[in-house]
């Protein structure tokens, strides 16, 4: 994702992005146009391309798999009062930004969606009063 040029990327379309990036600049001419920032970017994924000729990387999870990981651990985090329901969001995005640097497989992010059913499983038992006899 990339924003244009006069004012960037706006705080909620950064808080959706999996990973950031920086391009350095002199402070004397602190921006670049869009097409110097994509060239740039260009660049520099096809030198880490040729950098990692020892073997294949491990598949990565989708965005979707990432989002839905995501939305079930909100889900489950409510449930157990750890995230706020006024305003979840900013812990969400850091949790975004982890996974990203992360990288997860999707055998992983399907590990976080079981551990938030659970979560989200044990606050509803939580909740609920004891059944007699149990």
């Amino acid at each position: 994702m990339l924003g244009p040029e006069s004012t960037g990327l706006r705080n909620d379309e950064l808080d959706r992005c999996h990973l950031r990036v920086h391009i350095p600049t002199d402070p004397a001419h602190p921006s670049l146009n869009l097409a110097q920032a994509v060239l740039i970017l260009a660049y520099e994924v096809r030198l880490s391309v040729s950098e990692t000729e020892a073997g294949p990387a491990p598949p990565r999870a989708t965005v979707g798999e990432v989002e839905a990981a995501l939305d079930e651990l909100a889900q489950g985090l409510l449930g157990i009062g750890y995230l706020k329901p006024a305003n979840p969001s900013a812990i969400l995005a850091e949790l975004r930004r982890l996974l990203g640097r992360a990288q997860p497989t999707p055998r992983e992010a399907s590990l976080l969606r079981g551990m938030a059913r659970q979560i989200r499983w044990a606050a509803g038992r939580l909740a609920s009063p004891a059944e007699p006899g149990g």
